[in-house]
């Protein structure tokens, strides 16, 4: 299945060589999790724009048959244009189906609680993930959070965290559903969208929400790249077999062409 979205992270090719996968993508030169632990002086525009192009791309991941099952601000990546996109789908699963040895996998801060009681729903688990990134978003620390792995689960499970450190209410509004310990009564994207939090900030800023204007208003036209063959490469990110990540920085023309098998 290729998917193009432009809230979603390009993959635009993956080689096997030897015992490594390397996949080129879309660059992205940070994510909101780097943003916001930065330490800089946030607005509450930038809160706004950047929470609701993360509701954005989640959407636009459901509205495929997909659950993305590990939701978090570091996986929200920002391009050069300061476009949010979602990214690293190592554990997602399609058509609704449940993976559940992968979703256990996840970031535990971000875990729903019916995950950690193996009772799987993918999407629905997406939502609370969501909402815990907003809050992060909102307050730069996290709505559960305990010293081990069992004190975490029982913060989970009871569902409660300190709503006062969320200034805005209609974010707090959009937070507290997101977090609703059942999951059916947790919203879709959509239902988000029309939130009073997301239908009032769209109007007061014209609906134009979709970048970050401080990043985006200097750069060049936005023009789609176009990937032609090529035997060296300055830079690229690949997953190793163990799940490992590494940045590659060199040139590839000492490869024989019979090594590099293209996987899609």
């Amino acid at each position: 299945m290729r998917i193009d979205d432009p809230r979603i992270v390009r993959l635009y090719q993956i080689y096997r060589y030897n015992d490594f996968i390397y996949m080129v993508m879309e660059y992205c030169p940070t994510d909101l999790y780097k943003v916001f632990s930065a330490g800089g002086k946030l607005y509450e525009e930038d809160i706004y724009r950047y929470a609701h192009d993360a509701v954005l791309a989640i959407k636009s991941v459901h509205d495929k048959n997909i659950a993305h099952c590990d939701i978090k601000p570091a996986n929200f990546f920002i391009d050069t244009y300061g476009r949010v996109k979602i990214g690293d789908f190592g554990l997602a699963s399609f058509n609704g189906s449940s993976c559940s040895c992968k979703m256990a996998k996840g970031t535990k801060l971000f875990m729903a609680p019916e995950v950690y009681c193996k009772k799987y729903t993918p999407m629905k688990s997406d939502i609370w993930s969501l909402g815990v990134t907003l809050y992060f978003l909102a307050t730069q620390t996290y709505p559960f959070n305990a010293p081990d792995i069992e004190k975490l689960k029982q913060c989970i499970s009871i569902g409660l965290f300190a709503t006062d450190k969320v200034q805005n209410k209609n974010l707090l509004a959009v937070i507290s559903k997101c977090l609703d310990r059942d999951p059916e009564k947790r919203p879709t994207a959509d239902e988000i969208l029309q939130m009073p939090y997301f239908k009032e900030n769209g109007k007061s800023s014209g609906g134009c929400c979709s970048l970050f204007y401080k990043c985006a208003r200097f750069s060049k036209n936005i023009v789609k790249p176009c990937i032609k063959s090529q035997r060296s490469f300055g830079s690229l990110q690949f997953r190793c077999l163990n799940n490992s990540r590494i940045k590659l920085s060199t040139s590839m023309d000492h490869l024989d062409d019979s090594h590099l098998i293209p996987v899609c």
